[in-house]
């Protein structure tokens, strides 16, 4: 067993009305032998997210981790959470891209289009 198998099986049966905090994860590992930091375990969800586990959050004070329990729960998490990031990271970089476009009228074309 390794952290994050410890990590999965604690997130596995929370809700978000019983979410846990990820301080409370570090702790539980620490129990199993493992040292992580809370950045730690963060990259360890978000890694296991990008394999398809659908580890939801709350963000709000007393917030923390829990599994999705229906497509209406991740919808939820997706529209609130990550959509809006990915959306202002698209903007961000459409903005920047114009900028550079000005800066370096003679390489930029090539270069970003």
């Amino acid at each position: 067993m390794d952290a994050k198998d410890i990590i999965l099986k604690a997130i596995r049966h929370r809700t978000s009305e019983n979410p846990i905090k990820s301080v409370e994860l570090v702790n539980l590992c620490r129990e199993y032998g493992f040292s992580l930091s809370n950045e730690r375990v963060r990259d360890e969800i978000r890694l296991m997210r990008k394999e398809g586990v659908l580890i939801l959050s709350v963000s709000k004070t007393g917030g923390g981790y829990y599994m999705s329990q229906s497509m209406e729960d991740y919808l939820e998490f997706r529209n609130h959470n990550i959509l809006p990031r990915v959306t202002d990271m698209q903007d961000t970089m459409k903005q920047m891209d114009r900028a550079a476009q000005r800066e370096y009228k003679s390489i930029a074309q090539e270069r970003l289009f």
